[in-house]
């Protein structure tokens, strides 16, 4: 296990508090083994002069969960109401779907598919030296993020397919001719391609592209990481679909 308890000791009482809810969420999900819990359940007890006994089955984690949760907001009154993910929580699927045009760094596909899942992509779509899904440390970094994916062996096949699905092609590229992202109308089905962290888009996508858009930028550096662009980029064009879209 790498958190430790001297970790742990360092934490404030509310993300102790927080820390044991996540872990418990987790095991409960099958993300974890049960000893973990365990531990830090053992660790509150004893840092913070709780009396919890440790629970006998999923049910008793279940009521544990529910007094913790209880306490957080007791001792924190600025947590959120439910502070973890909700997989009850009705999701709007918008049309719009995500290219990895050879991204390099799990890290940055990982991060991605988080950020994918949080603004309501429809799909994911992976090319080239992108690493997969199922990658360890793209999975970490995901969290756990589930949405529909493909492979294409190169991107252009990809764009061949989607524009055939009547998908509009917007590559996130800063070129002599792009335009900015605020000025792009969200009023039919998109694809955005994101590349390659060091060349980015390669002239051949970016020709068989509808829009080449690029974020504006007030600062002296030239570009952002390919994961916080694209995390840029959904955002804004999620707002606006759902603002023209469903009045909100």
């Amino acid at each position: 296990m790498s958190f430790t308890k001297e970790k742990f000791l360092k934490l404030s009482k509310d993300n102790k508090i927080k820390k044991l809810i996540f872990a418990i969420r987790e095991y409960l999900q099958d993300f974890k083994v049960e000893f973990y819990p365990i531990e830090l359940l053992n660790w509150l007890n004893e840092v913070e002069s709780f009396n919890f006994l440790i629970p006998s089955s999923n049910y008793d984690w279940g009521i544990l969960l529910s007094k913790l949760l209880q306490i957080l907001h007791e001792e924190n009154q600025f947590t959120e109401e439910i502070p973890f993910d909700n997989p009850q929580k009705e999701r709007i699927i918008l049309p719009i779907k995500v290219i990895l045009s050879d991204i390099r760094s799990p890290f940055n596909v990982g991060s991605i598919i988080r950020t994918a899942e949080a603004f309501c992509v429809e799909e994911l779509i992976s090319c080239g030296i992108t690493p997969n899904f199922d990658n360890p440390k793209v999975s970490k970094t995901s969290k756990n993020s589930n949405l529909p994916f493909r492979y294409f062996k190169n991107t252009l096949e990809a764009i061949k397919i989607l524009k055939e699905e009547c998908y509009s092609i917007v590559s996130l590229e800063k070129t002599s001719n792009s335009i900015s992202l605020n000025d792009i109308n969200i009023n039919q089905k998109m694809a955005i391609i994101v590349g390659n962290e060091e060349f980015g888009i390669s002239k051949e996508i970016l020709t068989l592209s509808d829009y080449i858009v690029h974020i504006p930028m007030f600062g002296t550096k030239n570009s952002i990481n390919v994961s916080v662009a694209t995390g840029i980029m959904l955002y804004q064009m999620s707002r606006k679909f759902i603002s023209s879209n469903f009045g909100c």
